[in-house]
């Protein structure tokens, strides 16, 4: 059986926490919200609350997808999907299902992907378990974008990054471009700028089900974002609506730090695939540039360990 057809085959097993029969699921949203949890018990009770304190003139759904936590995660979750079943569809996972290995080798986790495929919203926005929202109007103002700008596939803005390492040291993200616009070719040039819990895109132009890119865990928000940009423009708002925590337990930051390099050779591989895959090799160029910058970064990392003996 391929992967495509493991995927699929296991989310139609999904059930939702409560049934399909509740407030939330007779409604048609405009905006289907995504949070997809692990481990994140400290954190994920102000993520749904970021959510739920949103004002908007049109109907949002909050699809959680809680990956079987062991910490209380899950017992948060449910309590809130309890709460507001006008609001919240939750899906509880079990990992045996949305783990997916070939020859005991892991290869991805379905958790996102399946919460994306239940989105029922015109447009998709996301939250992991351990960011949050600041600002109350964040979904009116970009959805309003969207709806004035049909020429723009996916709205982003600034975010604020609380890093756990520096004791909780708030800075800004890295969004240093003037312009407020971007293209596929800005996107594979730059280094990663858009912050994940800023996007709200279209639901029509979300990738699902791409046999060639399963061992590179397509959870990843790149492929998110150049798969929008070939459908329409990116804007950015540069106002700070959203928090991104950097270095919680669970996160990739911190399993990456022991070493550094490895996720960034594997995002060159990612970017490889996505040029040929979505682009037919228009974007090489740009692979290759974001290529050399990672050689230099290996060259860089080894010198500074060698002088540190």
């Amino acid at each position: 059986m391929s992967y495509n057809d493991v995927l699929v085959n296991r989310f139609h097993n999904e059930n939702e926490y409560g049934g399909d029969l509740k407030q939330v699921n007779k409604q048609t949203p405009i905006v289907s919200v995504i949070i997809a949890t692990y481990q994140q018990k400290n954190y994920i009770a102000q993520c749904i609350e970021g959510v739920l304190m949103q004002q908007t003139n049109f109907i949002i759904e909050i699809i959680i997808g809680e990956d079987h936590s062991t910490d209380g995660t899950r017992e948060i979750c449910i309590k809130y999907a309890e709460k507001y079943p006008d609001k919240i569809r939750l899906f509880l996972r079990d990992r045996s299902q949305s783990q997916y290995y070939e020859n005991d080798v892991f290869i991805s986790r379905f958790n996102g992907i399946w919460s994306r495929m239940s989105a029922r919203g015109k447009y998709v926005a996301f939250c992991e378990g351990d960011d949050y929202w600041i600002d109350p109007f964040k979904l009116q103002k970009q959805v309003s974008f969207l709806e004035e700008n049909k020429d723009y596939s996916m709205c982003f803005h600034n975010a604020f990054v609380e890093n756990l390492y520096s004791l909780g040291k708030v800075s800004s993200f890295p969004i240093k471009s003037c312009t407020n616009t971007f293209t596929t070719k800005e996107l594979f040039r730059n280094k990663w700028f858009i912050p994940t819990a800023s996007i709200v895109c279209k639901t029509k132009y979300l990738p699902h089900n791409i046999e060639e890119l399963k061992y590179l865990n397509l959870e990843g928000d790149m492929l998110i974002q150049l798969a929008q940009s070939k459908y329409g423009k990116i804007y950015c708002l540069r106002e700070f609506m959203s928090v991104y925590r950097f270095g919680t337990p669970s996160s990739l930051t911190k399993q990456n730090s022991k070493n550094p390099l490895k996720p960034l050779r594997k995002f060159i591989l990612l970017l490889d695939k996505i040029n040929t895959n979505f682009f037919d090799d228009k974007y090489s160029n740009e692979v290759n540039y974001r290529r050399v910058k990672y050689y230099l970064s290996v060259i860089k990392y080894y010198l500074l360990r060698l002088f540190r003996v």
